[in-house]
């Protein structure tokens, strides 16, 4: 398993998102919200916090973003993990965790603290770990050769 600055949860947390969800007049609603809130300068500020270097945030990016979110019913895309959070939560002791795990870390990341991550981390021994230097929540983007690299090496030492 390759996890990218990631987060899991380790306790149930609430289960209100999820019945909201189902209530068609929310959803509606939501959808509304949604399909209107998000133009192009939102994602830019949304991609500004997800990049360490705000220059990488181009306007190819930024569009590249939109047009990807904004086509099709993508908003049942967000509804659905809205609705499936608590369903993410680690229900299994994680010291008995026996598969290769790479955790894949940007050295600036403000979405997922490293704390967090280090949270769950204590409790697997066997991880890899590897903070790329100078990227934030986007290591895949702001450094795709060396991440490319350890991923890589990751597949093919496993």
């Amino acid at each position: 398993m390759i996890s990218v600055c990631g987060a899991i949860n380790l306790e149930a947390g609430p289960v209100l998102p999820v019945k909201l969800s189902a209530f068609g007049p929310f959803n509606r609603a939501a959808r509304v919200v949604l399909t209107n809130y998000l133009d192009k300068e939102r994602i830019y500020t949304i991609m500004k916090s997800a990049y360490h270097a705000s220059e990488t945030v181009t306007e190819e990016v930024v569009d590249n973003y939109y047009n990807r979110l904004v086509m099709g019913r993508w908003h049942h895309s967000l509804m659905a993990m809205t609705r499936d959070m608590p369903g993410n939560t680690v229900t299994f002791r994680l010291e008995e965790w026996e598969y290769p795990l790479l955790v894949l870390m940007g050295e600036y990341d403000s979405w997922v603290s490293r704390e967090a991550t280090e949270q769950w981390l204590n409790q697997l021994a066997s991880a890899q770990v590897y903070v790329i230097p100078g990227t934030g929540h986007m290591p895949m983007e702001e450094a795709p050769e060396v991440f490319n690299a350890r991923v890589l090496d990751f597949l093919e030492s496993n």
